[in-house]
């Protein structure tokens, strides 16, 4: 067979407006169905919107006790308030009441102030004490225009604070007493031969020739022979220089030791016959064992008080 190709001249004018043709055709078609995924895309959002809405509305009464929201979940606490309230003193009871061996008997507790209505004149001697070594103990006696007559006690120390005093030359003008302490106190206003009698009735008799120690605890006797005891005891002390059934009271050396723990320096104080208390320069000696020892020496019927809060033991020995 035999063909004949036959050239044919285009029409380039017709093809260029065929080909605009065909492309708006397209894009009218592109765009149609674009309108038509966003109108079902919208209306699918707007759909699950308003489920999701609903959903929610119908579930929120009946979960808010369980899964409270932010504004009911956050609570103040404000911090506590302390009130401040005025603090007073505890006004602890005065005890005053005599016995019936004649001992005045007064106790309280801390520092007080107070009037004595009883007649004093026949007291000799006074004892105090308190409780234990949490505190010191001072008494002071005023007279009638408050003016301090006599003080004993001693600031806190190793022992409680406790002693003896010879109160005869100012007992008649107390009128007042203040007690200075933290703790608990008693002080005791003694008669005549109140602590004699009492170590009688105990069965303590001195022997021959015994000389006498007066603490707070009671008296003590002491000989002068070289195997004789000495007697100890703690806080300020009263010795009495004339021994038991003596037909001559000759001069007497006294040998006080304290114990090694205490650090305070002591007080000698002595009376003559028909004299009052003066006070004796004495310069502690320190012993082998740190013992504080003081050496004082009396002639007849001499008294001899020694101020002390410490623990000591005290010996005679005739010249």
């Amino acid at each position: 067979m035999l063909f004949t190709l036959v050239r044919v001249p285009t029409n380039r004018s017709g093809l260029l407006v065929l080909l605009v043709g065909v492309l708006l055709g397209a894009a009218a078609l592109v765009q149609t169905f674009r309108g038509d995924s966003s109108s079902s895309s919208s209306e699918a959002i707007s759909v699950t919107t308003s489920q999701v809405t609903k959903t929610t509305g119908e579930d929120q009464p009946c979960c808010l006790d369980e899964v409270p929201t932010s504004s009911t979940s956050v609570s103040s606490v404000s911090a506590p308030t302390t009130s401040s309230a005025p603090t007073t003193s505890i006004d602890y009871p005065l005890s005053v009441s005599d016995t019936d061996q004649g001992v005045l008997r007064v106790s309280g507790y801390g520092p007080k102030e107070f009037q004595i209505d009883h007649v004093l004149s026949k007291y000799r001697t006074a004892t105090f004490r308190n409780e234990d070594n949490s505190s010191g103990l001072t008494v002071e006696l005023r007279d009638s225009n408050d003016t301090s007559i006599a003080v004993f006690g001693h600031a806190p120390s190793a022992w409680p604070i406790q002693g003896l005093r010879d109160v005869r030359d100012v007992i008649e003008k107390v009128v007042k007493i203040v007690v200075g302490a933290s703790n608990g106190w008693t002080i005791e206003f003694l008669p005549e031969a109140f602590l004699w009698d009492k170590e009688v009735a105990r069965g303590n008799t001195p022997h021959p020739n015994d000389f006498s120690v007066l603490s707070a605890d009671g008296i003590a006797f002491v000989g002068t022979d070289a195997d004789s005891e000495a007697a100890s005891g703690t806080g300020d002390l009263l010795i009495y220089n004339a021994c038991q059934g003596c037909g001559e009271v000759r001069s007497v050396i006294w040998t006080l030791r304290l114990d090694p723990r205490c650090d305070h320096t002591p007080t000698a104080l002595i009376k003559k016959l028909g004299e009052d208390f003066f006070q004796r320069d004495i310069r502690p000696l320190k012993t082998d064992s740190g013992e504080q020892q003081i050496q004082v020496a009396l002639d007849g019927f001499d008294w001899l008080q020694v101020l002390t809060p410490c623990k000591w033991s005290v010996a005679a020995r005739t010249q």
